[in-house]
């Protein structure tokens, strides 16, 4: 099936386009008509008159996929070239990052608009597709690209769990919530040294048989009372919330003779307790899932919440 999007991308012409057997449908909150080998298209040979939409003005946290003529402002902090091959035709491909107030997302420009890092730009028509589990920005000829004298203060801002969720993911994101719960997939776990892919029972479902590394992760639910998401430490991430090594969690293991100990620990220490983090999400077919770059534990000041709650209920 084609979307009605790509058959116009294809056939920029001065025509109108009879369809019979087609059917409609939304994807990723958007309307879309699909074609098929079943459906009958006639081109016309008379002009129509194009609905013009004003660009929707978003902040780039608030871009998700499916959006379509966004207009957003960001400053580049990355950009690299690249030359694809497209139907046998060499195309110049822009890709980087760019960033606002608000967070950063992944962008494609598929013209060549003179783009450079340190640039703060206004983008109007662009849209969103996921990559990666990520938004990311794409725009191209037919969008508007201009240069604005603008200062954009780049700052790291707690982005509440429910925006992360509806977007379906994002990069560089920072986030506060509580611990609801440990996954049993957590604590001690054994790679492949070949392709560094979690074994069990000695197996590992590439490579087959191997003698497996010992690692430390941990994944976490990550709850804020807006939204959840899943998010995974790995062993430098989880010595550092833990307080101890994984050479020390193997001991403790080996003594007990029990791996399921380790995991034990880890939801005694880190259920119900605040953790900060930043990172970006990775691709996942159910929960949002966050792969962490840094995380610490919220100290909390009980003396000066209690306070704060009693002020409330008095007044």
């Amino acid at each position: 099936m084609y979307s009605l999007e790509r058959f116009w991308l294809a056939e920029r012409r001065c025509y109108k386009n009879k369809e019979c057997n087609a059917s409609s449908s939304e994807w990723e909150g958007q309307p879309r008509l699909s074609l098929s080998e079943w459906s009958e298209v006639e081109k016309v040979d008379y002009d129509i008159d194009l609905i013009k939409r004003a660009p929707r003005k978003c902040n780039l946290i608030d871009l998700r996929p499916g959006l379509s003529n966004v207009e957003v402002r960001g400053k580049i902090i990355y950009i690299e070239e690249r030359i694809v091959n497209i139907g046998g035709e060499e195309r110049k491909v822009f890709s980087g990052i760019m960033a606002d107030e608000t967070g950063k997302v992944r962008f494609t420009a598929w013209y060549d608009f003179g783009l450079k890092e340190g640039d703060t730009i206004r983008i109007k028509g662009g849209y969103v597709r996921k990559w990666r589990g990520a938004p990311q920005l794409i725009f191209d000829e037919n969008s508007e690209v201009e240069k604005i004298d603008e200062e954009i203060v780049i700052q790291e801002t707690i982005v509440p769990l429910y925006k992360i969720v509806e977007a379906g993911g994002g990069i560089d994101l920072y986030m506060q919530g509580i611990v609801l719960d440990v996954r049993k997939d957590s604590g001690i776990i054994f790679r492949c040294p070949k392709c560094n892919r979690r074994i069990r029972n000695g197996v590992c479902e590439e490579d087959g048989e191997v003698e497996g590394t010992p690692d430390l992760r941990i994944r976490a639910l990550l709850d804020d009372g807006t939204g959840a998401v899943d998010v995974i430490f790995n062993r430098q991430i989880s010595e550092k919330l833990l307080g101890k090594n994984m050479e020390e969690y193997l001991d403790i293991a080996k003594e007990a003779m029990d791996y399921s100990i380790v995991y034990e620990e880890i939801f005694d220490k880190l259920v119900a307790k605040p953790i900060k983090v930043k990172g970006d999400s990775m691709p996942s077919d159910f929960i949002v899932t966050i792969f962490a770059k840094d995380a610490e534990i919220v100290k909390i000041d009980e003396k000066k919440e209690a306070e704060e709650l009693l002020t409330q209920l008095e007044g």
